[in-house]
């Protein structure tokens, strides 16, 4: 059994044709047709199902499709550390972030680990928290930046930092507050809430025993940034959101330790993380502090 004979029926499994197969594998149809007869030969049993038009796996054709598939990915792992070893500090770095940090600490981020790995190439990719930890799963990006709360199933959790959600409006709505407040002190607020937050806050306001009034939620906390500056209520964001995207503003982080955002670099468990990957992460878990998240 060769490599590129599983290559081969990878390939033919998911394309359903052996005439498909032949045109993305850029090989003609016959010797692709006697590969796949010489591997059911040697393992002794069918791999697929044949009609007119399609192929369909057997039982033990979908086994060795899912073994196939891990092999081949560990072969491309392979490559890729020995490409890592060679490289360095350079080659492809593919980070994807949520959107409250791609406009606040991830710039400052990329900025300085550019300063120290300048030969590292970026690819950022943009996502909700769920989409991102799909594109880890599916090996499309190196690493996640993302939020908690989130199912961390087959996937290795890297700390980076944690910061308050944070209420942020005009003045008028804070009269007589100064500093940190309860989140009771938003009992009369209109709130403007960001949906990946909006569970986490509603049920803490339940259990502390008091129904606010939320006026708007919306997709991104860039959103419900943008209507508290036009004046229609209080946004609820993430300290370093609030800060960036509205400097000056009237911000009172909420006293409650339930209601902390922790930022978390996000790998797959159990598979290669490369060099470069492995450094970012380094690289901003020893330079958190740096981010200023706390300073006024």
């Amino acid at each position: 059994m060769e490599l590129r004979q599983l290559a081969y029926f990878v390939a033919i499994a998911q394309s359903g044709t052996i005439t498909a197969a032949a045109q993305k594998l850029h090989m003609s149809q016959p010797p692709l047709s006697l590969q796949l007869q010489k591997l059911e030969e040697e393992l002794g049993c069918p791999l697929f199902e044949r009609d007119t038009r399609h192929l369909r796996m057997t039982p033990s054709g979908e086994l060795f499709y899912e073994r196939a598939q891990g092999i081949l990915q560990q072969c491309a792992d392979l490559k890729r550390e020995m490409a890592d070893l060679q490289a360095g500090g350079r080659g492809l770095l593919r980070i994807g972030s949520v959107s409250s940090l791609n406009t606040t600490l991830l710039p400052r981020w990329v900025a300085l680990f550019h300063n120290s790995y300048p030969q590292v190439r970026l690819e950022l990719t943009e996502r909700d928290s769920y989409q991102l930890l799909e594109l880890v799963r599916n090996h499309r990006i190196d690493l996640a930046l993302v939020r908690r709360p989130f199912s961390g199933q087959g996937l290795e959790i890297h700390p980076i930092c944690s910061e308050p959600m944070c209420t942020v409006g005009q003045a008028h709505f804070f009269q007589g507050l100064c500093g940190p407040i309860a989140p009771s002190a938003l009992a009369n607020m209109p709130l403007l809430l960001y949906r990946r937050w909006e569970p986490v806050l509603m049920r803490y306001f339940a259990e502390v025993g008091f129904e606010p009034t939320v006026l708007c939620c919306s997709e991104d906390s860039r959103t419900a940034l943008r209507l508290a500056q036009e004046g229609l209520g209080v946004a609820c964001a993430p300290l370093s959101a609030a800060r960036d995207l509205w400097p000056g503003a009237e911000m009172h982080p909420l006293q409650a330790k339930e209601l902390y955002s922790e930022i978390c670099a996000v790998t797959l468990r159990g598979h290669y993380t490369g060099a470069a990957a492995k450094n970012f992460i380094a690289f901003i878990q020893e330079t958190r502090q740096e981010s200023n998240l706390y300073k006024s």
